[in-house]
């Protein structure tokens, strides 16, 4: 799509690019407002579990549970599947 949306080339960030892709209609505005809200929320426990002081960045299926239908969504959405 950048051919057709240059601006999609910038380097402006994960949760600037799904609102872009949302508001040229590339996805559903919804769906890219839930996945920013997904990916904020999954940034926030990474950071949490990093402070401290684990290696990776793992966390219990529950607590990221909520936001796993957005995220199927949004693959399958980019991915056509």
């Amino acid at each position: 799509h950048a051919s057709a949306y240059p601006q999609l080339t910038a380097n402006v960030g994960n949760i600037a690019l799904l609102k872009l892709c949302g508001g040229l209609g590339l996805i559903d505005a919804g769906l890219a407002d839930g996945a920013s809200a997904a990916y904020r929320a999954m940034r926030r426990l990474q950071h949490q579990v990093r402070l401290q002081g684990q290696d990776n960045a793992r966390v219990e299926r529950s607590l990221v549970a909520a936001h796993a239908d957005v995220v199927v969504r949004l693959w399958q959405a980019c991915f056509h599947v």
